[in-house]
């Protein structure tokens, strides 16, 4: 009789990768099929053209300084301009095109952090997941920032995973994180849920690395000079590479902000009655099954585990605070409850 965890630590440990490429090879062909297939036939939405509307009418300078009518980063703009421009054409496949190469990347990004986070099944379930899900294959073929911010959430949680907290890191791999970091605040705010999760959850991570010790802690166990030094460059190269927004806020005369979301209101009551019973039922256990999945992975992996926990609260929280909730604001703590439950699944079973 098989004991607990022994089905998936056998899976783990079965020689021969050609199965794993196969695999990947055909969720991402799919993938690719079912992209071109939306990109080219479904009809513009209103964002859409606001997205065709800016990116084309300013030129790289405008974008790049924020100086535009639209409340949202200019990355993906930038990439639909050039888009447009290097093919001449100012069709739908054109400016999805971004969000179309994102979404593929994003089935090896998936599997890249999997494996950083627990073996090959956990990668597997990972990028099936991102081939198959329809919130994440809808932003294929949406030329918004959506997918571009999926994708750096992947990318980002990968080099925390794989770099950042294993022996012998280096300042280059904590340039890089926050490179990485900036390039989420220059894609979407919605990138900010993990931004804020990785300044917060990398300090209450190495105290809990420190208190965790032997075999259990995967992680690298810095000293405080060593941590602090690294950590105070990640976040000045962030603060770099994002000041032409601060500079553009400091001078704006008018003291207008990026965030030009209203007010907070509480939306919660409005929220669960819009679910329905059964509904909130199902997302009430997937949540708990995910926090459950974080806390089994603390103890192993305390800075990720800390990370992808605060990631998914604060995630849930801030858009219950809000009046309006669309879809592509929860692309971000869904990710993590996804991942949250693959972990409880490890540990149950």
């Amino acid at each position: 009789m098989l004991r607990k965890g022994e089905i998936l630590n056998r899976f783990d440990e079965k020689d021969g990768r050609l199965p794993v490429v196969l695999l990947i090879c055909l969720m991402t062909g799919a993938s690719i099929w079912y992209g071109y297939l939306v990109a080219t036939y479904l009809p513009w939405g209103m964002d859409e053209f606001a997205t065709w509307g800016v990116a084309t009418g300013k030129g790289y300078a405008d974008l790049f300084w924020w100086r535009y009518n639209a409340p949202h980063p200019p990355l993906i703009l930038m990439m639909v301009r050039f888009c447009t421009q290097i093919t001449g054409l100012h069709d739908m496949w054109v400016l999805r095109l971004p969000s179309y190469l994102f979404t593929v990347l994003s089935i090896p990004a998936a599997y890249w952090l999997g494996r950083a986070l627990w073996g090959r099944w956990m990668a597997l379930a990972l990028a099936a997941m991102i081939s198959v899900s329809p919130y994440f294959v809808h932003q294929a073929h949406n030329a918004r920032m959506y997918s571009g911010h999926i994708f750096l959430t992947l990318l980002t949680l990968g080099v925390m995973a794989h770099y950042c907290l294993k022996p012998g890191n280096r300042m280059l791999h904590w340039a890089v994180l926050g490179g990485l970091m900036s390039c989420l605040f220059w894609m979407s705010y919605t990138g900010l849920f993990l931004i804020v999760a990785i300044l917060c959850g990398t300090i209450t991570g190495h105290i809990l690395s420190r208190m965790v010790q032997g075999d259990r802690n995967l992680e690298s166990v810095m000293g405080h000079g060593q941590f602090v030094w690294r950590y105070l460059f990640c976040v000045g190269v962030f603060l770099m590479l994002i000041s032409p927004d601060l500079l553009r806020i400091m001078v704006d005369e008018s003291g207008r902000t990026s965030f030009q979301s209203g007010e907070l209101q509480i939306g919660l009551l409005k929220t669960v009655g819009a679910l329905g019973p059964l509904k909130v039922v199902i997302a009430l256990m997937a949540v708990v099954a995910a926090m459950a999945g974080f806390a089994s992975v603390i103890g192993r992996r305390p800075t990720l585990g800390t990370v992808l926990l605060l990631m998914t609260v604060i995630g849930i929280i801030v858009p219950l605070l809000l009046q309006r909730i669309p879809s592509r604001y929860v692309l971000t703590p869904l990710l993590g409850c996804c991942v949250g439950i693959f972990l409880f699944i490890d540990w149950k079973f």
